[in-house]
């Protein structure tokens, strides 16, 4: 039978307890109840028997604005004054902002509202909320994401960042200490050009990247490493250098923005620079260049051009010197201090140690066509009826010139010496001999 509350008498709950409020992790819906007991009491005196009860949140003692939906319990069994019911009004509605509970009993308002407060375990999960959707926020009442950590700063400079922190640690066995930590925004600790998110290992350790199969998985193979020095190695834990690779790299540009450029600098200036680039569609080339772009080296549709970015054979060179027997020239063949071949645009020259030097062409043997007049350097020496060319050349040619009515009987070379003989004569004559010497073997 149904216990009426009767117009004239004065119902009121006091003992108040509330339990199960916000569980940080909860992962099942029915984890948003709670229970709530109270003592009821008419017109001073115990209340007995089953009453019809009503329950609503608001954000107010008084006035205010009610939290989500009313909550009706008909035929709450009241013993001896005390009554306890379980409410579930969903995770959302308690944001850690202050919550009043109203209670209806009979259709009788009842007041005060009573405060929801923490039980004493509770008061350790202030700032952390989970919603409907179990998304745990922490400085936030609406996390974006499964765990969602917000930090409201008040404005101006000098503002702390929103961290997030692993630790490590053990006694005595070093090393006794690791730790990880990501910070985002703030507005004091970054230095110009270094704002932005960071991820902040303790010096003197590595940071490793590794993808396993497994969760906690007991032997790790990284695939990518940071060391204490600030060196990065991919495919390798100990990088040599501040980029250190293992395996094959691609480089690739994209339509937008078709280049790829490695440089080196010291001193804050450029002095070499490597890059791939492209001038239009199927056009792309490799280039090496110095600060200045000297001696400029492209690789262009399978041709090489040094000086030229555009070369019109499988190597073409442009921008030389012209050589000399103690240096220059466009290509150099061999030891500048010892011998070698210099070529530039128009001459081939063999030195030696910054002086001339015979050039041997096809040495074991077998014809050289020459398309056509050959020019050799040469030596013309005179004499009176013979000549010799100088030591290390040889004779290619001679002749003899006579003044008066002589005739010449002979016009010869002989070793190293060209000959001349007069024939009869009368009177006296002046005879000349010149012989053309040059080296060759």
């Amino acid at each position: 039978m149904m216990t009426q509350i009767r117009k004239n008498s004065v119902v009121s709950v006091a003992a108040v307890l509330a339990t199960g409020l916000l569980c940080p992790w909860a992962t099942l819906a029915q984890d948003t109840i709670f229970t709530y007991q109270g003592e009821l009491k008419e017109g001073g005196d115990t209340a007995i028997g089953s009453f019809d009860m009503s329950f609503s949140l608001w954000n107010a003692s008084t006035d205010g604005v009610q939290i989500g939906s009313t909550i009706d319990k008909p035929g709450i069994v009241v013993t001896d004054g005390r009554f306890s019911v379980q409410l579930d009004m969903g995770a959302n509605a308690f944001d850690n902002r202050s919550r009043w509970l109203e209670i209806t009993v009979g259709g009788f308002t009842l007041a005060p509202r009573q405060p929801i407060t923490r039980s004493p375990y509770s008061i350790q999960t202030r700032g952390i909320f989970v919603d409907d959707n179990n998304k745990v926020g922490i400085g936030t009442t609406s996390p974006a994401f499964d765990f969602h950590t917000k930090k409201l700063a008040l404005g101006g400079s000098n503002q702390p960042a929103a961290t997030l922190g692993l630790q490590w640690s053990q006694a005595s066995v070093p090393p006794n200490e690791d730790w990880l930590s990501f910070r985002v925004g703030g507005t004091f600790l970054n230095p110009v050009g270094q704002d932005g998110t960071h991820i902040i290992r303790k010096a003197g350790t590595a940071l490793h990247f590794s993808v396993e199969d497994t969760m906690n998985s007991g032997s790790l193979t990284p695939q990518l490493t940071l060391t204490e020095t600030g060196r990065l190695g991919i495919g390798t834990t100990s990088p040599e250098r501040v980029l250190h690779t293992v395996g094959s790299v691609l480089f690739e540009g994209n339509p937008g923005n078709p280049g790829v450029t490695l440089r080196n600098t010291f001193e804050g200036e450029i002095t070499a620079k490597f890059g791939l680039s492209s001038t239009a569609l199927n056009d792309g080339y490799a280039y090496l260049t110095d600060q200045v772009n000297h001696s400029t080296l492209y690789l262009r549709d399978r041709q090489v051009g040094i000086g030229t970015s555009i070369p019109q054979a499988k190597l073409q060179v442009e921008g030389g010197t012209d050589k000399t027997p103690s240096g220059g020239g466009f290509i150099v063949l061999g030891s500048p201090n010892g011998k070698n071949i210099s070529i530039d645009d128009n001459e081939i020259m063999a030195r030696n140690n910054g002086a001339t030097a015979p050039l041997t062409l096809n040495a074991n043997g077998g014809n050289i066509a020459f398309g056509g007049a050959i020019l050799i350097g040469h030596t013309i020496v005179t004499g009176d009826t013979n000549v010799s060319c100088p030591a290390e050349t040889k004779v290619l040619g001679g002749g003899c010139r006579i003044d008066g009515d002589a005739e010449i009987r002979a016009s010869y070379p002989s070793g190293n010496t060209w000959f001349c003989v007069a024939g009869d004569q009368s009177g006296f004559i002046v005879m000349e001999a010149y012989a053309i010497c040059a080296n060759v073997k």
